[in-house]
C-alpha cells in the first residue's frame, strides 16, 4: 500500500513538471544498471553510489562508484494489463552472477528476483530510498528474439571463409531493439603432448541498427577471420595439433537504451558525453533488455579447411580435420 500511494504521488509530480531534477547533493547519486534477460529466469539489479567529479570532468572515462550504504526498496512493474500490473520485488543477493560483462565493478551491490520478461511488454523499474524520500525510476519495452536467416540450419550448407568472398550475415531485427552483437564461435581442441586444452574462438561484429522487423545484412571479412586466428594461435611443432570440434552462430539483440549507452560510452572522442546519458530519472544508469538466438552443429566448408590446413600462411597453426 505504501508503494501504491508513493507511485500516485510520483505520477502527480510528473504531470505538474516535465523536468525531473537529479538529486545531486553531497550524499552522492544512485547508479543503477539492469538488463532484463528474456532467456533467463533470474533478473538482476546492480546498485552503487557515485559523485560527479568537481575537477577533471572531461577527463573521466567512467563513473567512480562506491558501495551503497542506505536502505532501498527495489521492484519492477510488468504492464501486461492496463489496470493491474504484475509486481516483482528484488532482494539482496548473496552471490554474484555474470551478466553481459558491462558492469563488473565489485562496488555494485546485487539484487535479484525471479521472472521471465515478456517481449513487447513495458516494464518500470523503481528504487525507493526512504532516507532521502526519493524515487529513482526508468522504463523499457522488452525486445523480441532476433531471427537468424544466414547462416541458416539447412542440411548440406556449410560455412566458407575464402580469400575472395566475405561471409554475408542476414538477420531479421527484432522489435524494440537497437544494438546487435553476432559471432561464429569455434570450439577448438589444442593437443600439446599429453595435454588437451579447450578454447573458444569468437569471430563476429556488432551493429547499431534500429530498423525493427527489417533485414540486416553484414559482411564478415574473410581476411579478418584468418588474421584473427593468426593473432590468437601460435605455432605448433612436432606431433602437436589443433582440431575444430564444433561451430555455432549466436546473435544478441539489446534494447534501444543499450544502443545509446554503447555509442556514448565508447565513442572515444568526446569523453564529456560519457556522463550525460542515463535512462533513469533521479539517478544515473541503464535499464534495458536483451535476448539471443543460437544455431549449433554448423560445419566449415572443404575450402575453409583446405586453407587452414594446407595454405603456407596458416599451416604452422597445425589445424587438422
Amino acid at each position: 500500500m505504501h508503494k501504491f500511494w508513493c507511485f500516485i504521488v510520483l505520477l502527480i509530480l510528473i504531470s505538474c513538471e516535465n523536468d525531473v531534477r537529479v538529486n545531486m547533493d553531497n550524499d552522492g547519486l544512485p547508479v543503477v544498471y539492469c538488463v532484463l534477460d528474456v532467456d533467463d529466469t533470474l533478473q538482476q539489479v546492480r546498485l552503487a553510489k557515485s559523485f560527479f567529479p568537481e575537477k577533471g570532468y572531461t577527463d573521466q572515462d567512467h563513473l567512480t562508484v562506491a558501495q551503497w550504504d542506505e536502505p532501498v526498496e527495489i521492484y519492477i512493474e510488468e504492464w501486461t494489463d492496463s489496470e493491474n500490473p504484475n509486481i516483482y520485488n528484488f532482494i539482496k543477493a548473496d552471490t554474484i552472477r555474470q551478466d553481459t560483462g558491462y558492469f563488473a565493478n565489485p562496488s555494485f551491490q546485487l539484487f535479484q528476483t525471479a521472472f521471465i520478461p515478456k517481449p513487447n511488454i513495458k516494464y518500470y523499474l523503481y528504487l525507493w530510498f526512504p532516507q532521502r524520500n526519493l524515487y529513482a525510476y526508468a522504463s523499457t519495452v522488452v525486445v523480441e528474439h532476433p531471427e537468424i536467416i544466414t547462416p541458416a540450419a539447412i542440411p548440406g550448407r556449410k560455412i566458407t571463409f575464402s580469400d575472395m568472398d566475405d561471409f554475408i550475415v542476414e538477420l531479421r531485427l527484432p522489435l524494440n531493439s537497437g544494438f546487435h552483437q553476432f559471432s561464429f564461435i569455434l570450439n577448438i581442441e589444442e593437443h600439446k603432448g599429453t595435454e588437451l586444452n579447450r578454447d573458444f574462438f569468437n569471430f563476429g561484429a556488432q551493429s547499431y541498427d534500429g530498423n525493427n522487423g527489417q533485414l540486416l545484412l553484414y559482411l564478415l571479412n574473410s581476411s579478418r577471420f584468418y588474421g584473427d586466428l593468426l593473432s590468437r594461435y601460435d605455432t605448433l611443432t612436432g606431433s602437436d595439433y589443433r582440431r575444430i570440434e564444433g561451430v555455432e552462430f549466436v546473435t544478441y539483440s539489446y534494447g534501444e537504451e543499450m544502443r545509446l549507452y554503447n555509442q556514448l560510452f565508447n565513442n572515444g572522442a568526446q569523453p564529456w558525453e560519457i556522463q550525460t546519458y542515463s535512462s533513469f530519472k533521479n539517478g544515473f544508469g541503464l535499464f534495458s533488455s536483451k535476448t539471443h538466438s543460437r544455431l549449433t552443429n554448423l560445419e566449415l566448408s572443404e575450402l575453409t579447411y583446405r586453407l587452414l590446413t594446407s595454405d603456407p600462411r596458416y599451416a604452422h597453426m597445425k589445424f587438422i580435420r
